[in-house]
């Protein structure tokens, strides 16, 4: 869902609900009507995954996890002392599982950036690590601008490559809906 410059998830299996991203600060009613919109609400929020430590991520972690009482949150270890929760925050890396997706450590963007991959769909969440164009038929590298290490961001679209992409949805940017892996290889060369 679009929180305006920024982009949040809510992915869902059966009745239960993954939020990945929490957008900036007043964020959380829109994410409660995309809940909404799916027939769930925010006691059925299960997971909290936070792709990294920006602003812009977290900002409204406090108001969902406010809502979401039942809710886990996990982000990628680095990143972990840079984000403010009342909650235990479990750190997660390369390989791990969070409901069902397949934790990939995108360190770049931010140290502890993380994406998250769903193979059954062929569904890759990005993060900050992949950014989209306007029209969904594009993707570039982390936005060198707001991206701590460039060399280990370029290295982590190489990686992302390797997976067998269908889908990306990523922070910023309208997601890629079909036909990823070949744009995000040709991405993946470019850098190469």
């Amino acid at each position: 869902m679009s929180l305006g410059f920024v982009s949040a998830y809510v992915l869902v299996r059966g009745r239960e609900a993954a939020v990945v991203d929490t957008g900036t600060s007043g964020s959380a009613d829109q994410i409660g009507e995309a809940l909404g919109v799916l027939g769930l609400n925010f006691d059925d929020v299960r997971h909290v995954v936070l792709t990294h430590s920006h602003g812009d991520h977290v900002g409204s972690l406090t108001d969902v996890l406010e809502r979401s009482t039942a809710a886990s949150v996990y982000a990628g270890e680095l990143d972990i002392p840079n984000i403010t929760s009342a909650s235990a925050i479990t750190g997660v890396g390369d390989g791990d599982d969070v409901f069902g997706l397949e934790v990939i450590a995108t360190p770049g963007h931010t140290p502890g950036s993380i994406s998250l991959f769903d193979p059954a769909l062929g569904l890759l969440v990005a993060g900050d690590a992949l950014t989209g164009n306007d029209d969904g038929t594009g993707l570039s590298g982390s936005n060198e601008r707001f991206t701590a290490d460039v060399a280990a961001a370029d290295a982590s679209v190489v990686k992302l490559a390797g997976f067998d992409v269908d889908s990306v949805a990523m922070g910023h940017g309208e997601p890629v809906q079909g036909g990823a892996a070949s744009i995000l290889r040709s991405l993946a060369d470019s850098i190469g």
